[in-house]
């Protein structure tokens, strides 16, 4: 068999150019324990030992785990390939003895020289000969890849869609922090009686929400709440008035959700900060985003886009964001195509997240 990582045999408390067989000998003869509960048995090494006629099969990699952490072993099978892809995953769980392909994925992954675990093998200052493969694994997910299926990056992030892991093709995602994380102070400037559960659940559920992109599309929500609340309210303080004229007025305001969202920033005072957001545009704009840019691109034949108000420009690029968002055809801006969307988000969000506030009268002082 192949000689074992420098690294791994230093850990693992063996010779340098060490092999596979030597490691499985001294495990075997009870002189040596440093794999921390791996490979303890006789049934494990055997199977470790079958296993690894297979390894020159398989190209390994290793992600973050980004949605619940998991603790199972899946194959998958694809149409036509007689070798399965092979995931797996470790929570934080605590672990006792593992399924042996699970057991198996984490050796192969320990022994990698081209993946990072052998030079980073955490060594207990009380033991230096400890492989701490568990600090390593935890929260990570091991997919073992068949050569001969050759994955592109789009095959990879549909393995990795299935099993909640982060995508090789794209970049990380940080985090936004909780709403209006900056404030130090607030201003509810309504009866709390008046705040409907429809609101109050629609703020709860985008304040859970992580990812930019569905964090952005809930806090769009609350604007729909409030828009077609807000023509609702006009509607029945004109009608006593001139009820025809209303209802025209209305209809116009419903007649596109562009429209309704201009209404909106009048009524409720939020001018200012659909400005603010429009700057912030223009910003990402002039540093090379290049999703803000073909999003520009995209609203400059219609009319609101060289209105004399800044703030109706903005609303049709805040519009824009959205559409991009919420539709997934051929012949607009759509939100995957561009690896710099993410990050324009994640610019915006905060003014975005001021402006639902504000249109629930809401704000920082």
């Amino acid at each position: 068999m192949a000689n074992l990582p420098k690294s791994f045999c230093e850990t693992a408390g063996l010779a340098d150019n060490s092999t596979v067989s030597n490691l499985l000998e001294q495990l075997s003869a009870r002189q040596n324990d440093a794999l921390d509960g791996l490979l303890t048995s006789e049934d494990s090494q055997l199977a470790v030992s079958v296993s690894l006629e297979n390894l020159h099969k398989y190209r390994l990699r290793i992600e973050d785990q980004v949605g619940p952490w998991q603790f199972k072993f899946c194959s998958v099978n694809v149409e036509n390939h007689s070798d399965p892809v092979l995931v797996g995953l470790i929570s934080d769980a605590p672990i006792g003895g593992l399924p042996t392909e699970l057991e198996n994925l984490v050796f192969w992954a320990l022994i990698d020289v081209n993946l990072p675990w052998h030079q980073s093998i955490c060594i207990d200052i009380a033991d230096p000969h400890y492989v701490d493969w568990r600090s390593l694994a935890k929260g990570k997910a091991i997919i073992a890849e068949p050569c001969a299926l050759n994955l592109n990056s789009t095959s990879q992030q549909l393995i990795s869609a299935l099993f909640g892991l982060s995508y090789p093709s794209m970049p990380p995602t940080p985090f936004p922090g909780p709403i209006i994380s900056s404030a130090t102070s607030l201003k509810i400037d309504f009866q709390l009686d008046r705040l409907t559960a429809i609101q109050s659940q629609l703020l709860l559920e985008a304040s859970y929400v992580q990812h930019p992109k569905w964090r952005f599309l809930s806090f769009y929500r609350i604007l729909e709440n409030a828009y077609l609340s807000n023509i609702k309210e006009v509607l029945l303080s004109e009608f006593d008035t001139d009820a025809s004229k209303a209802i025209e007025s209305a209809k116009g305001k419903l007649a596109s959700e562009v429209n309704q969202l201009v209404h909106l920033a009048e009524r409720g005072d939020i001018t200012t900060e659909f400005e603010v957001f429009n700057n912030e545009v223009d910003g990402l704009i002039s540093a090379g985003n290049q999703y803000t840019i073909a999003l520009d691109r995209a609203a400059k034949s219609e009319s609101l886009y060289n209105a004399r108000e800044p703030y109706k420009k903005a609303v049709l690029r805040f519009y824009k964001v959205r559409c991009s968002i919420a539709h997934a055809g051929t012949s607009s801006v759509i939100y995957e195509q561009f690896l710099d969307a993410n990050s324009a988000i994640l610019k915006l969000l905060p003014l975005v997240e001021a402006i639902a506030l504000k249109s629930l009268k809401i704000t920082s002082v």
